[in-house]
Parts: C-alpha cells; structure tokens; sequence
C-alpha cells in the first residue's frame, strides 16, 4: 500500500516534457475552423485578384493606369503572403512559443481583410521585429524601424497618386495647341499625328475606334478640328477618302480627357462618364 502510495506520488510530480520546437496543437473549435475557412476564402480571392491584375498590368492600358494596377497587384500579393504565412505557421509541427494557433489565424485573417493598407501592416511588422530583437543589437531595431517607415510613407504615396491617377475627368480649357504631335494608340502598333496645319495622318490604327467598317489596321488623312460640346472637348476627324482606307467614315470623333494629369484621346462614347476603353496616349 505504501509502495503505491509512493508510486502516485512520484508519478504526480514527474515535470511535464513540453513538446520540442513550441509545438501546439492545431484549433479544433468551432472557431477555429471558421477562421481556417476564412483564411482559405481570403487565399483564393486574392490570388484570382493578384491574376487579375497582373493581367491589366501585362495587357493594354494607358499609362496613367499602371501606377494604381501595380499598386492593387502589390496587395494581392500582400495578402497571399500574409494568409500563406499565417497558415504555414498554424499547420507546421513546430511553431514558435509565442504563435497560439487562433491568434495566428485571427491576424493572418485581419491582414488578408486590410491587405489594401499594406503600408501600415509593414510598419506593425517592422515594430514588432524590433522589439523581439535583442538588446545587444540596437542596429537592427533601427534598421526594421527605418524600412516600416519607409514602406508606409512611400507605399501611401504610392497609393494615392495611383487612385488619383485613375479618375478620369475632361480636359477642361485645353487649347488645339496642346493636342498638337504625335499620339499612341493603347491597344496596338497605331500612331496619329496631329499638325499645326489642322491635318492629320493616322497610320495602323485598330477598326474598334470605330472610324468606320473598314478592315484592321486603318490609314487615313484629312483634317482635325477640336470643337466644343456639352461633355467637353471633342477632336472631330474629316477623313480624305481618296488618301484613305476604303470604307471609312467621313466624319469621326474622339474625345479629349484626363487621365489623373495625363491627356488621353478616347474613343467617342455617349455617356462622358464610360470609362475610356480604347484610345491615344502621348
């Protein structure tokens, strides 16, 4: 009796042996499941978003649009860290001590949410790298510090002047002097030369501009003129058709706008406010 006594004891104060490497069991709660859940919906949406993006920064664009695309694109990919990381951290056998499975989930959650604001999570990050850095290396506090402030104030410059770059907006007083030279079709190899002389001369320019039904590409000459409507400014084209593609319309449009700062020639629409899907740039 004694003996097991002593046994029961022994047994009782026997140290517990903490699994090597911080390993912690994986959340089996309802919560947790929730959070894993939506760790993967967040995973999927933004990786359908980073190829999307990544499709309009390879694609056609004006160049007024790239700045906000990579921007957007920099979140996707933002976000896909940040959920990869987070879900590789919960999943893996060891994890460090200071990783309880649900928190990790809950910000791996929150930052795929925010991804949008990478910038500031940057910060948050470098913060928290410095203070788990040791005393005995104040230079590399400095240095997380130094690149979390960096990647906040460039990244929300970076941010605002892309949003403020796609708000498209008319031209306002713009004068025929400024539309004068040489313009790029956004879309393919065309080019328009707007002259002094009030002509122009379109070489290789796209059939979706809607000059008319003749086949791709179109070469044309004539006049231009830049008149006034109540949507704004409007370039209007009169096409010499002996010196022209067959098939051309006489009279064309294409409307004069902002891009953020940039003048875009865009293909002439009814509602001033469509965005410009095909058109000129300089």
């Amino acid at each position: 009796m004694g003996d097991a006594a002593a046994t029961s004891t022994a047994e009782q104060q026997q140290p517990t042996v903490e699994p090597e490497g911080g390993s912690l069991p994986l959340p089996i709660g309802c919560g947790g499941f929730l959070l894993l859940g939506f760790a993967a919906i967040g995973l999927l949406v933004w990786a359908m978003i980073a190829g999307g993006r990544l499709s309009a920064v390879l694609g056609p664009h004006f160049p007024a649009q790239l700045g906000w695309d990579c921007y957007l694109l920099t979140s996707a990919l933002w976000g896909l860290g940040i959920g990869a990381t987070g879900a590789f951290l919960v999943v893996r056998r060891h994890r460090p001590h200071f990783a309880d499975p649900l928190v990790l989930l809950l910000l791996c959650d929150l930052g795929m949410l925010f991804a949008l604001f990478w910038p500031a999570q940057a910060l948050v990050l470098a913060v928290f790298g410095a203070a788990r850095a040791r005393k005995q290396r104040p230079r590399y506090r400095l240095g997380a510090l130094a690149v979390g402030l960096l990647l906040l104030v460039g990244g929300c410059q970076w941010g605002v002047a892309g949003r403020a770059s796609q708000e498209m907006h008319g031209a306002g007083a713009v004068t025929a002097a400024a539309l004068q030279g040489t313009w790029h079709n956004v879309t393919g190899p065309g080019r328009l030369e707007l002259g002094a002389d009030g002509r122009f001369t379109a070489d290789r320019i796209p059939a979706a501009l809607d000059w008319g039904r003749a086949p791709d590409p179109i070469d044309a000459t004539g006049t231009w003129a830049l008149t006034r409507v109540e949507g704004g400014p409007v370039l209007t084209f009169t096409v010499a058709p002996e010196a022209s593609t067959p098939g051309l319309s006489p009279v064309t449009h294409l409307d004069v706008a902002h891009y953020g700062s940039s003048l875009v020639l865009c293909r002439w629409k009814d509602d001033p406010d469509a965005a410009c899907a095909d058109g000129f740039h300089r």
